[in-house]
């Protein structure tokens, strides 16, 4: 963040890049605002939540926990990743054994 023009103020210096590691735990973040273990892909990045994040890398990013942690498809109306737990909870343990 940088100073704004008034006291109080700040900006956004730059967008944080999202390493690979990181990138579930920003999927976890988005189903606990929107509480569906469906996200259409392509509106993911543009989501307002993302707008601090740097977006480039998303789609390797979904690629490399397919399928362990969502399966990816391909469907008339976009693309869409589905969450192999349909429960915050045993999603947050699946997150949980990665780092382990």
């Amino acid at each position: 963040m940088d100073e704004g023009d008034h006291l109080g103020e700040y900006r956004l210096a730059s967008r944080l890049a999202v390493g690979r590691e990181i990138f579930p735990l920003i999927v976890w973040a988005w189903w606990q605002r929107y509480l569906s273990p469906q996200i259409a892909i392509d509106g993911f990045a543009e989501d307002t939540m993302m707008s601090f994040l740097v977006t480039d890398a998303f789609a390797a990013q979904w690629q490399a926990y397919q399928p362990g942690l969502w399966v990816l498809e391909e469907r008339l109306e976009g693309r869409r990743a589905t969450l192999k737990q349909a429960d915050i909870a045993a999603f947050q343990k699946m997150l949980l054994d990665l780092v382990e």
